[in-house]
């Protein structure tokens, strides 16, 4: 399984726990992740829908360099966020505690790709 498939996988799951902090704060949010794949990215989608009756548009959650696993923030639809010409990312989904703590820290508004 590819890095970004095996995280948008974990993250749905972890944001649709009963128990989990996501789902104890709106409790009739249903999220759904999912992975286009690119050339040299793949993105990360997510919406979520409401009580089953209306769902949100998808919008960009991430980026995964397919070559490395690294996770980046999105600069926007097309492509990640840069810092100086790299890649602006602070977890590498093939290093398997790197996976366990970008999941731990993953939130459904991206606020941890900012900062490690």
């Amino acid at each position: 399984m590819e890095f970004a498939e095996k995280f948008a996988s974990a993250l749905e799951a972890k944001w649709n726990d009963p128990e989990g902090a996501e789902k104890k704060r709106y409790p009739d949010f249903k999220y759904n992740v999912w992975v286009e794949h690119g050339k040299k990215y793949d993105r990360i989608f997510s919406n979520y829908t409401v009580r089953d009756s209306y769902t949100t548009g998808g919008s960009v959650h991430a980026f995964v360099e397919i070559a490395t696993g690294r996770l980046a923030k999105a600069a926007g639809l097309a492509k990640p966020a840069m810092w100086n010409g790299e890649l602006a990312s602070h977890w590498n989904l093939s290093d398997p505690d790197q996976f366990g703590s970008a999941l731990a820290a993953a939130d459904t508004c991206g606020g941890y790709l900012y900062k490690r």
